[in-house]
């Protein structure tokens, strides 16, 4: 674990321990606070935004000179810098918002090719020829409010009091808290229904009707699905579930995100967390370090159930998952005590793992489209995804597009089979 990573929880967590009580069911946000800004909060918690700084989350709605500086391309064809407000998005795709907000639909004084998509280098049409406010403030700013139009300007639909998912975003309006930080601790929900406000479709939670799904705007083999359904994948899935009863307080090192706490990820002052007082099962934090949001390892090292991994540390497409499905034993022991959750060493020995494909690859499929189709992973976690196998074995990944689904169906279910057979025997 590096020592930047794990200066991000310690500093988070001093302040809570210092300043407030520990909060880990969802919480419901001051209304009556002031915006402060981010970099208001980078004051006190310099580490924080330095994670933050340059992750996707601040790479929502640009300034030409902020899109510039990230790489962005130039306007399309007929426009130069001087006549865009701001560049919406900065890594799968860049559309640009004119003087008077409305989105740029057309280039060269003909319709379409007015979105920029990174992973082709080319141009495709978005909304061509349309009229098109920019209507996205809810979820690419902080403190939006759907009245008004920001600073007067026709075509941005409502107001907000910061570009980007700034801290306050997911904390909460920090103007109480900067004028007194003991009696106003910010808040923190490590619940995955906070990052589902806005990675969910239908757009927002409450449009979602959870667990049914004809609620889902899906059909499957009808290509790559939209994107934004994160939070809509991962309610199906068996990471979504409630924390089980009878579990022991050791378990919560995989089966609870709130287990964080209890780690060297933090300040050991901090509370200890216990079956009976954890809330949240295994949510986006367990995978996705909070502020930068890259991968990570969470789950400590322990007599009984060794680490293979540094805990803080960066994660790929396999250890994310292995770092909990892994037994810890050695092959030669493969006993009920001492090897459980054995489909990391099952992936290690496979030859999926010897030609280079990860858990992901098969268990998370490029299925979704921001840009172009099947750059957005499903998770669901399903190697099943969205009632078919097309996308695991076929087109997403393309290793066994010549196959089929039906032989995919075939082997995935002789697979499957022999990997519970040795899960049974471990």
């Amino acid at each position: 674990m590096t020592t930047k990573q794990k200066n991000i929880f310690i500093l988070t967590l001093v302040t809570l321990t210092i300043f407030g009580t520990l909060l880990i069911a969802p919480v419901t946000f001051a209304e009556d606070a002031d915006y402060v800004g981010s970099e208001t909060c980078s004051m006190c918690h310099p580490v924080q935004y330095e994670a933050w700084e340059p992750s996707q989350h601040t790479g929502k709605l640009l300034t030409p000179e902020e899109s510039q500086a990230r790489g962005g391309h130039d306007p399309p064809e007929g426009y130069t810098w001087d006549d865009i407000l701001y560049v919406i998005g900065s890594k799968w795709k860049s559309r640009y918002v004119n003087l008077e907000g409305y989105i740029i639909t057309d280039a060269g004084g003909e319709p379409g090719n007015n979105q920029w998509n990174y992973a082709t280098e080319e141009w495709v049409d978005y909304h061509a020829g349309e009229v098109k406010p920019y209507s996205c403030g809810q979820c690419h700013t902080t403190g939006y409010s759907p009245e008004g139009n920001q600073d007067g300007i026709e075509g941005l639909v409502g107001t907000w009091e910061e570009r980007n998912i700034g801290c306050e975003s997911c904390h909460g309006a920090g103007g109480d808290h900067v004028t007194g930080p003991a009696a106003n601790p910010m808040q923190v929900d490590l619940g995955a229904e906070l990052c589902g406000t806005c990675h969910s479709r239908p757009k927002g939670i409450p449009e979602y009707e959870y667990n049914n799904p004809d609620s889902f705007s899906y059909v499957a083999g009808e290509g790559a699905h939209k994107h934004h359904q994160q939070y809509t994948d991962w309610n199906s899935s068996g990471h979504s579930e409630e924390l089980e009863p009878f579990l022991r307080d050791s378990c919560l090192k995989c089966k609870s995100t709130d287990n964080i706490y209890n780690t060297d990820l933090v300040d050991k002052a901090a509370k200890t967390i216990t079956v009976s007082e954890a809330y949240n099962g295994i949510t986006c934090a367990s995978c996705h370090e909070p502020h930068g949001l890259n991968l990570w390892i969470t789950r400590e090292d322990d007599e009984s159930y060794p680490s293979i991994y540094e805990p803080g540390s960066d994660a790929d497409k396999n250890s994310v998952c292995i770092q909990c499905h892994v037994g810890g034993g050695t092959p030669e022991k493969k006993t009920k005590a001492e090897w459980h959750h054995t489909q990391g060493e099952m992936h290690m020995e496979s030859i999926h793992y010897a030609s280079g494909a990860t858990c992901a690859d098969c268990h998370m499929p490029l299925d979704s489209k921001s840009a172009v189709p099947y750059d957005i992973r499903n998770h669901s976690l399903s190697v099943m995804s969205y009632g078919t196998y097309d996308y695991t074995c076929g087109q997403a990944i393309g290793c066994h597009q010549d196959q089929g689904s039906d032989w995919a169906a075939e082997m995935i279910e002789y697979i499957q089979t022999d990997v519970e057979a040795g899960i049974e025997l471990a």
